[in-house]
């Protein structure tokens, strides 16, 4: 039978690992981040973003950078102020927390996404993320008619969207040529063109703007543009020839 053998440990020894060990353990510091988690925001808003950093033991922490990063961009370092055309940063230090401030400039569609608040100190590094998401993004929209063609175009909007076209209460989408193209902000660009040669035009046309992410119609365009240039042509003969009959009646 087998027996084990555990030697004691010398009571100076032990009293050396206390004097070492207890000390190390009280004077770190545990680090603590907060932020929003998610934020949602309406195009042309300045958005901020502001990242707290606390420490259990202060006196004990030095940060070596403090920053916020996004798509791969560092974009708040260690400076106090930071400027760009989409950007600025501040950053505020008292005794209890310091702050790291990102203030996104008038946002446009390419400035959503993850945000990472990421702090490197003396004691270990640690990050949080934020989500900025931006919606209703309402551009410019403008109507042209031709004859054999009416336009439809809305430039600016986002998220992205379907144009529906109208003969009064009736769709009559199917077939029409639309395009679209997201331009260098992150904007949705929507051109669409409805043949219009051998329709009967009795009812006024009109075009609108769909976003599905929204459920709902954002633009409708019923405008003078899209009423039928025949038409317009036939009523001022009709009016013309009133006229001289008016004018044979006083003669």
């Amino acid at each position: 039978m087998s027996s084990f053998f555990v030697p004691r440990m010398n009571r100076g020894f032990v009293q050396i690992l206390i004097f070492w060990f207890i000390p190390a353990v009280c004077d770190s510091a545990i680090i603590t981040l907060e932020t929003k988690p998610h934020v949602e925001a309406t195009c042309g808003e300045n958005v901020t973003l502001t990242c707290k950093a606390s420490f259990s033991n202060q006196e004990n922490v030095k940060i070596i950078k403090f920053q916020w990063l996004h798509a791969g961009r560092n974009m708040c370092a260690n400076e106090d102020k930071d400027t760009d055309d989409l950007f600025r940063c501040g950053r505020t230090n008292t005794n209890s927390h310091h702050e790291l401030t990102l203030i996104l400039t008038k946002i446009k569609p390419i400035q959503e996404g993850q945000y990472l608040c990421k702090i490197h100190t003396s004691v270990g590094v640690e990050n949080i993320k934020a989500n900025v998401v931006t919606k209703d993004c309402i551009g410019n929209s403008t109507t042209s008619m031709n004859q054999t063609h009416a336009t439809c175009s809305f430039r600016g909007n986002y998220p992205s969207g379907v144009v529906h076209w109208f003969q009064g209460d009736v769709n009559i989408t199917d077939g029409v040529s639309t395009q679209a193209e997201r331009d260098e902000d992150g904007f949705y660009d929507f051109q669409s063109t409805l043949d219009t040669e051998g329709r009967n035009l009795s009812q006024p046309l009109s075009c609108s703007l769909w976003m599905p992410s929204m459920g709902k119609y954002v633009v409708n365009l019923r405008s003078n543009a899209l009423s039928s240039s025949g038409s317009i042509i036939q009523l001022q003969w009709v009016c013309v020839l009133l006229e001289i009959i008016m004018m044979s009646y006083r003669m």
